[in-house]
């Protein structure tokens, strides 16, 4: 329990409601929750018991109109549709509120539930990169990317 206690009055001291935002909170570690360019945020969703559902976090380069998403669920949550709603919200409202061109994702190759909801939700495969963690090891990951209008035109077509 001190872990849950300290995580979340971390949370409480740093993090803040953004109006609009599809999170409980967006974790910023800046008191006026503005961002700046070469930052990122992340957005935690809570249950109602306070313990976290999951996170999304994303990077931004405003130069290029751009973002980045990455997150994860529970392990109770999987299956049960979530992610694919989290990503919808937090798609429309990248695109919508930060008024950004382009969303960008990458999963890694064998991450099948990944690649399942990012092609359900119409973004376009363009292939594949390789990243260089920390520790100096490599991951694969395939890469997509969505623009505005394709987006908004697609959720215009399910409603």
């Amino acid at each position: 329990a001190q872990t849950g206690d300290a995580a979340r009055g971390f949370i409480e001291r740093n993090a803040c409601r953004i109006p609009d935002s599809p999170a409980n909170f967006i974790l910023t570690l800046r008191a006026d929750c503005t961002p700046r360019d070469g930052e990122g945020l992340i957005f935690l969703r809570f249950d109602p018991a306070g313990e976290i559902l999951g996170y999304s976090e994303f990077d931004i380069w405003p130069q290029w109109g751009a973002g980045d998403l990455g997150g994860a669920l529970r392990a109770d949550q999987h299956g049960k549709r979530a992610g694919v709603a989290g990503a919808k919200r937090t798609f429309s409202w990248m695109f919508d509120t930060l008024k950004l061109e382009r969303i960008v994702a990458t999963g890694a190759l064998d991450n099948v539930r990944t690649a399942r909801m990012m092609d359900g939700l119409g973004l376009e495969r363009k292939g594949q990169i390789t990243s260089t963690r920390p520790d100096g090891s490599s991951r694969r990951s395939l890469v997509w990317e969505i623009e505005r209008g394709d987006w908004h035109q697609r959720q215009a077509s399910e409603s």
